[in-house]
């Protein structure tokens, strides 16, 4: 009965803290919109041969093609990550068993290109080398916590007038700040008209337009106020 009557007396106090816990919980997101300072540029070049030699051969080929047009358009080697290299035996499956086709050679290359207006330039002139294969575009940006701070500190100041009009309507006043937590913090997919099919030889051999826009930067943040 004793014990009982401790862990009735315990459960009282708990229940009488909880309710003397006056606060409140808020969120809010904020966002900016910002053109990119530069992209990255993702690809590989790929060659099957029947042997090592004439498949390695033709990448370097298409490795130089590639080098000449980054130059066209204002791209400097050091911006040219083009470090990885790998070979492999390609099969093809039949009711036999697997028949050995040839050997494969691929390079992965990022090209960072910090001259936006030669987007649609240097990605036609890339995707006239048979060997290359595009794996996608990133925006980036030459300070991004810069920005991400900025956002964040709207998100803040956004939680706090939110809280103060709810605390004004229950009749409070808010107090000093419990708690604070950011949710998120990103920078979405590239928002871009683009096509990356091989474009066929036509009457005007212009590239088609890549239309980079401005990239929606977001946060959330959930702060909790202790109410007065």
């Amino acid at each position: 009965m004793r014990h009982f009557f401790l862990a009735l007396t315990l459960l009282i106090t708990s229940f009488t803290a909880l309710a003397d816990d006056r606060y409140i919980r808020v969120s809010a997101e904020s966002s900016i919109e910002v053109m990119p300072d530069y992209l990255e540029l993702n690809l590989s070049l790929e060659a099957t041969e029947p042997s090592l030699k004439a498949a390695k051969q033709k990448v370097d080929k298409a490795m130089k093609a590639l080098l000449a047009s980054s130059k066209k358009n204002a791209v400097d080697e050091k911006d040219i990550d083009a470090a990885q290299i790998s070979n492999r035996p390609v099969y093809q499956w039949n009711k036999q068993g697997r028949e050995y086709q040839g050997e494969q050679v691929s390079r992965r290359i990022t090209i960072t290109l910090r001259d936006l207006s030669r987007y649609a330039s240097l990605t036609h002139q890339l995707l006239d080398i048979a060997e290359i294969r595009i794996h996608g575009s990133q925006m980036k940006f030459n300070d991004r916590q810069a920005l991400e701070n900025q956002i964040l500190a709207k998100a803040v100041v956004a939680a706090r007038v939110k809280a103060d009009k709810m605390a004004t309507a229950a009749g409070s006043e808010l107090g000093e700040v419990l708690t604070i937590q950011e949710q998120s913090s990103h920078v979405p997919q590239p928002m871009m008209a683009m096509s990356m099919a091989r474009m066929e030889k036509a009457a005007d051999p212009s590239p088609a337009p890549m239309l980079i826009q401005k990239q929606r930067l977001t946060a959330s943040v959930t702060l909790s106020y202790e109410l007065k």
